[in-house]
C-alpha cells in the first residue's frame, strides 16, 4: 500500500496536520463524506468519486511544490472538493459581473502623505465578526457588504454588532440585486441607505435562501448613509482606505480550483483574473511575508474553508484577482446635501 502525506485538515484525529492518505482502498472518501455529511445514493457517489480524486491528486502535486518551497499557499480538501465546477459556482459565487450603480461618481480619495503601519489586522483588533456560511445562495455581495459596513460601526461607534446578510439578500430588489441569484454591494448599500439602515443579525438571522423584505426599523444595528467607490484598479488607494477606514467590501475571480481549495500561505496564482469577477469578500487587513505583501481577507465559505474562513492574497503584483477592481465601503454619515462624509476617529 503506498502512503502519501497531504496538507489538508478534515479528519478529526488529525485536524490541521499532514494526514496520511492510503492510495488503494476507499477509506479516506469514506471519512471524507462522513466529515462533510454527504450522503449519496449508489449512483451519485459513482458520479462524485472521480471528481474527489482528481481534486485530491491537484492538492497532492501542488503540495508537493510548496513543501519544496516552489508555492507560496498550500492546498486542502474541503467541502468543494467532490462538486462539479458548475455546482460550485452556482453556490460559492454571486458577484455579477458588471458593475451597475447609482454611486459611481463618488470616488474615495486618500490623505496624500499620510502615515500608515505596515500591516495591520482588523480582526485581530476587534473590528470583525464571526466567518458565516453563505450554503447555497448566491449572496456573498451581502456577505462582504455587511462585514464592511459592521467595520465601520465600530470605527464610528466603537462598538461591535453583528449585522443580517439576511436583510440585504431580501430586500435590496428595489435597487437591482437578485436575492440569491446574484447581486452586487453597491446596491445592497443603496438600498439599506432607502430603508435607512441594516437591522441586527439576532432580529433577521440568515436563512439560507431569499425571501420577503422584513425589515423592521425598530432593529437597526446600524445607520448607512452612503459609500465609497475604491478607484478602479488602485492598490494604493484600496491600501489606504484598509488601513485608515477599516474593512472594505471586494470583488474578485474566486472562479479559480486553487482558491476553493486554498489551505493556508500567502495566495498567488498568475492565472487569476484582474477583471473577470464572480464572488465577493472583504479585505479585513494587509501586510508582508518573506518578501511578499498580501491582503487578508474574510470569505464566507465558512470556517472550513482557508485559516479558518480567512486567508492571505497576494498584493501589489498587477492587482492580481482583482481586489483593487470593484471594492467599496459604506459611509455612515452625510452633508446636508446628502452626500457621504467620511467622520469619526481613524480606524488606527
Amino acid at each position: 500500500m503506498k502512503i502519501i502525506l497531504l496538507l489538508t485538515c478534515f479528519i478529526p484525529v488529525a485536524y490541521c496536520t499532514l494526514i496520511i492518505i492510503r492510495r488503494g482502498d476507499d477509506k479516506l472518501w469514506e471519512e471524507y463524506k462522513n466529515h462533510f455529511s454527504k450522503k449519496y445514493s449508489d449512483l451519485d457517489d459513482a458520479l462524485k468519486r472521480p471528481i474527489f480524486d482528481k481534486a485530491l491528486q491537484e492538492m497532492w502535486e501542488h503540495n508537493k511544490g510548496y513543501h519544496k518551497g516552489e508555492q507560496s499557499f498550500s492546498m486542502g480538501l474541503n467541502h468543494f472538493s467532490d462538486m462539479t465546477d458548475d455546482e460550485i459556482n452556482a453556490l460559492a459565487s454571486g458577484l455579477e459581473d458588471k458593475m451597475e450603480c447609482n454611486n459611481k461618481s463618488l470616488l474615495y480619495s486618500p490623505p496624500s502623505n499620510h502615515p500608515i503601519p505596515d500591516g495591520i489586522d482588523w480582526n485581530k483588533r476587534g473590528y470583525v465578526t464571526r466567518v458565516m456560511n453563505q450554503g447555497k445562495c448566491g449572496a456573498c455581495w451581502a456577505f462582504s457588504g455587511v462585514a464592511a459596513l459592521e467595520g465601520q460601526l465600530k470605527r464610528r461607534h466603537g462598538k461591535l454588532v453583528k449585522l443580517s446578510e439576511q436583510q440585504l439578500t431580501d430586500c435590496s430588489t428595489l435597487t437591482g440585486n437578485s436575492k440569491c441569484g446574484g447581486g452586487q454591494m453597491c446596491r445592497a448599500y443603496e438600498a439599506a441607505i432607502v430603508h435607512g439602515g441594516v437591522d441586527t443579525e439576532d432580529s433577521y438571522p440568515y436563512e439560507d435562501e431569499g425571501g420577503d423584505c422584513r425589515f423592521s426599523p425598530e432593529n437597526i444595528g446600524s445607520p448607512i448613509k452612503g459609500y465609497l467607490e475604491i478607484p478602479y484598479g488602485d492598490e494604493h488607494a484600496l491600501l489606504m482606505a484598509v488601513a485608515l477606514i477599516g474593512p472594505v467590501a471586494a470583488g474578485l475571480d474566486g472562479y479559480r480550483p486553487k482558491f476553493r481549495h486554498y489551505k493556508s500561505g500567502i495566495y498567488d496564482d498568475p492565472g487569476c483574473s484582474n477583471t473577470t469577477l464572480d464572488h465577493a469578500l472583504t479585505i479585513t487587513g494587509y501586510g508582508t511575508e518573506n518578501g511578499k505583501d498580501y491582503w487578508i481577507v474574510k470569505n464566507s465559505w465558512s470556517t472550513r474553508w482557508g485559516e479558518d474562513g480567512f486567508a492571505k492574497m497576494i498584493r501589489n503584483k498587477n492587482n492580481q484577482c482583482g481586489l483593487a477592481s470593484r471594492a467599496v465601503f459604506p459611509v455612515l454619515d452625510a452633508k446636508p446635501d446628502g452626500s457621504p462624509v467620511l467622520l469619526g476617529p481613524r480606524a488606527m
